[in-house]
């Protein structure tokens, strides 16, 4: 009876220490900053009636990210009225910081910018906030009152400018040279990583110290 329960101690010892050797190989550990790798860029700039209201639109879908402009005059898709310059969008990944331009002198009463889809190289990232740093793209001073907006989702962010009082014609949004910068905020990653050579070392000394605990017990 006792060497029955001599081996039933043994094997659960050694269950125990075979599951504290694999689990060791996946416990959760904080993953490096995630960077965003492409994102569907959209915008529209428009008037309020009795101007002409077709806004103009720039648009590039699943475009990569990376240094330079994601989204500027090129990526013209539609602008039945004619209207002219826009607000160049780049999206810097080494900071997640998105950065608005002026393409030259104009204004608008009604500016739309999103960025959609966006794809971070760490699976799971999901965006928690949007924060702005610093904001002087609208020339205050010669423009008419107006409202800045922004909003997330976990993959998406949007930032608009709107004239307060659209029944004055007068009242625009004009930029020039100003810029505006805001912070995409991401949540703390965290993940399971693949085995790396650490973990299988940790696997195989755990593999050794149990035989030599068994062999202690068999003398």
């Amino acid at each position: 009876m006792s060497h029955m329960v001599t081996v039933k101690l043994v094997s659960l010892r050694t269950v125990a220490v075979l599951a504290v050797g694999i689990a060791s190989m996946f416990v959760c550990v904080p993953l490096a900053s995630a960077a965003a790798t492409s994102a569907d860029f959209h915008e529209e700039l428009n008037f309020f009636p009795p101007f002409c209201s077709d806004a103009r639109v720039m648009e590039a879908l699943g475009r990569s990210i990376g240094p330079g402009p994601e989204l500027g005059e090129a990526d013209e898709i539609s602008n039945p009225c004619g209207y002219g310059d826009s607000i160049i969008v780049d999206f810097d990944p080494t900071t997640n910081q998105v950065h608005l331009t002026p393409s030259g002198a104009n204004n608008y009463q009604i500016i739309d910018i999103s960025i959609s889809n966006i794809a971070f190289d760490v699976a799971g990232q999901t965006i928690t906030g949007l924060t702005p740093i610093s904001d002087d793209l609208i020339d205050v001073a010669a423009s008419g009152a107006f409202t800045r907006s922004t909003s997330f989702t976990g993959n998406s962010i949007t930032i608009g400018y709107v004239i307060d009082n659209p029944s004055n014609p007068d009242d625009r949004l004009e930029f020039s040279t100003g810029t505006a910068i805001f912070q995409v905020e991401l949540q703390e990653a965290t993940g399971i990583p693949a085995a790396g050579p650490w973990a299988i070392g940790v696997f195989l000394l755990t593999l050794l110290a149990c035989g030599w605990w068994l062999i202690r017990r068999a003398t």
